[in-house]
């Protein structure tokens, strides 16, 4: 077993040409150049559920087994985004900051009125994108807070069994349109990659918030520093960047946007999940030494149109 640095590709180049099974994760990419350095891999292992790091395409067409974590650990990742609703909503860090930093800008007679938060109580629930963790997330709202869960995934057509109540909808826009939360749950693909830019942002509206902490790339960030700072959005909350680690200088544009909150890509990140992960990529990369077939192995690498025609079907 060899234990790479992943922020050294070249290194990670050279050691893939004497390795059977590769366990990676971002920073580090396997692209068509690793590829064909690694004349002997047999599989790719992605601990987590993403794999926008790896060319899936090209390693199925060179018969090369890629397998991902999906469906492990999904509690992590929604207990970040339940706990980032209600830290949004009810403006929990900018009013610690508020108090913690002299001066002390807090009206204590004027806070009922001027910092009253929203509930999730009652309140609409947009899940975009119904894996393993946008189910869980719709199942702790619906739960612990009685929320409306409304649901956009043009891969899923029925319901039925996720155990709780969710409306699905055919338009991304309706959803955006009609959630006070909204969260994003897809996968990193061509077809979602600037899926939330600035006409979403503006659909979902000056009392919503945006949670995504799925991949950077999916919501344009320059446009939701923008509306964030024009007051059309009241909060958001991202863990994922477009670059990682984002340079300073766009962190430094976000840093600007009022409501805000920013995390290093740390929402799966658990002791539980950790242990989780770990286990299941070991045991996914011994079944492809095997010559078995892994948990989580993907069939294509190619992904069709669903996503943007079902996104952008009926707008003008």
């Amino acid at each position: 077993v060899v234990v790479l640095d992943g922020s050294d590709q070249a290194g990670f180049r050279e050691a893939l040409r004497d390795a059977e099974v590769v366990v990676v994760r971002r920073p580090a990419l396997v692209t068509v150049e690793e590829l064909e350095a690694a004349r002997l891999l047999k599989g790719i292992v992605a601990p987590g559920s993403g794999t926008d790091g790896i060319d899936v395409a090209a390693a199925l067409d060179r018969g090369i087994v890629v397998a991902s974590g999906v469906g492990v650990a999904p509690v992590a990742v929604a207990e970040y985004i339940v706990a980032a609703m209600v830290v949004a909503h009810r403006r929990i860090i900018a009013l610690h900051t508020l108090l913690a930093t002299p001066p002390n800008l807090v009206d204590w007679h004027e806070r009922t009125r001027a910092f009253a938060g929203t509930e999730l109580r009652g309140s609409t629930v947009g899940i975009v994108g119904l894996g393993h963790i946008g189910r869980e997330v719709g199942r702790i709202v619906r739960a612990a807070f009685g929320a409306r869960v409304i649901g956009f995934d043009p891969y899923v057509h029925d319901c039925s069994h996720f155990g709780y109540e969710i409306e699905m909808t055919a338009s991304l826009d309706n959803l955006l349109e009609a959630s006070q939360t909204v969260t994003i749950n897809t996968p990193l693909t061509d077809q979602t990659r600037g899926l939330i830019g600035r006409p979403e942002l503006l659909r979902i509206g000056p009392d919503g918030v945006l949670i995504n902490a799925a991949r950077g790339a999916i919501v344009d960030q320059e446009s939701l520093a923008d509306v964030l700072i024009a007051g059309q959005l009241k909060a958001a909350v991202i863990d994922t960047f477009e670059v990682e680690p984002p340079p300073p200088e766009h962190l430094e544009l976000l840093a600007a946007a009022p409501n805000l909150i920013m995390t290093p890509h740390i929402a799966g990140i658990t002791d539980v999940a950790a242990e989780d992960l770990g286990l299941r990529a070991a045991r996914s990369a011994l079944a492809v030494l095997r010559g078995e077939r892994p948990f989580g192995a993907l069939d294509s690498g190619r992904v069709d149109q669903r996503w943007v025609m079902a996104a952008f079907a009926g707008r003008q």
